[in-house]
């Protein structure tokens, strides 16, 4: 029989094969057990707000796509829990290649509709899974390519953004896009807060150790995810909603629009001029923009009774 704990054991050696990472807080000071005992612990929060979004995704039978999103976001407070309690190469994989596929499920969230064909979703779907394979079987072969995770998460991050940026700014008044475009600025700023707690701590860690930056960074990148998990599903709700009653709703403060208040609202493709209601080029039948920005006070649990 093999012993599996051999020095010959491929995962023998894996499990004890340092990270390729040390973060800035001084290592197993107080227990040989627990390499970065601060990093570890504020990794939590990440952990019980993946746990709280499958919760939600369950109860609200959001669908898969936010069941993922929870998944996903769970394990990224876990990977990041092990990765700094033990500083093993196994939890930094762990942890960065959750980061990476939680990115690609979050951006591809704001790409789903419900009126797209079943080959356009699974294109799509294509390019997301190809893209994680090809960063965890770069990232495996390349140990020491850490900037490779920085970078490729970063443009998920950038990505992202945009994406929602293109939906928020052209979201009228009435349903609510004074707010969702000041939500938006919260998602950027705390990212810009979370950049500045992580860029001096990596680069300048003998002046800033005191302070645990890196804590502060786990603790601060809970909200982006947070409010954009909300935020589609908010926009699912509502285009749901329209579908079924021909109505548009205020995704802020719940107000349901008239048929003809609805139909006065018309979606201009931000590409192109706006359109003359009176002119020949313009539709029949007005559309509504799709709401894939919204935080309010958590609109989709007051519109469950509403939308199911």
């Amino acid at each position: 029989m093999t012993n599996v704990t051999s020095d010959n054991s491929s995962l023998y050696r894996m499990l004890k094969t340092p990270s390729t990472v040390d973060f800035c807080e001084p290592n197993f000071l107080f227990s040989q057990y627990i390499a970065e005992p601060l990093n570890a612990l504020s990794s939590l929060p990440l952990v019980l707000l993946g746990a709280y979004q499958i919760f939600q995704s369950c109860s609200l039978k959001l669908g898969k796509r936010f069941l993922a999103m929870g998944i996903a976001l769970l394990f990224v407070g876990l990977g990041s829990f092990l990765f700094h309690l033990t500083l093993l190469f196994l939890g930094q994989v762990l942890d960065e290649f959750s980061m990476v596929v939680a990115g690609v499920i979050y951006f591809l969230s704001f790409h789903f509709l419900d009126t797209q064909s079943p080959q356009y979703r699974n294109l799509i779907l294509s390019v997301g899974i190809s893209y994680c394979l090809i960063f965890l079987i770069t990232y495996l072969l390349f140990r020491e390519f850490y900037s490779f995770f920085v970078a490729s998460f970063v443009f998920l991050v950038v990505t992202t953004f945009y994406s929602a940026w293109r939906t928020v700014r052209s979201v009228p008044d009435e349903l609510g896009g004074k707010v969702l475009r000041w939500f938006f600025t919260v998602v950027l700023v705390a990212s810009a807060f979370a950049t500045v707690f992580w860029v001096p701590d990596s680069l300048f860690c003998e002046q800033t150790q005191k302070f645990h930056l890196h804590a502060f960074w786990h603790i601060v990148g809970t909200i982006p995810p947070f409010l954009m998990w909300t935020i589609i599903a908010s926009n699912l709700y509502s285009e749901r909603f329209r579908t079924k009653t021909g109505r548009a709703v205020n995704v802020v403060t719940g107000k349901v629009l008239t048929k003809q208040e609805t139909s006065a609202l018309i979606l201009v493709d931000d590409d192109s001029d706006p359109c003359n209601p009176d002119g020949p080029m313009c539709s029949p039948i007005p559309r509504v923009p799709r709401l894939d920005w919204a935080l309010g006070s958590i609109p989709y649990f007051a519109f469950k009774d509403r939308f199911e």
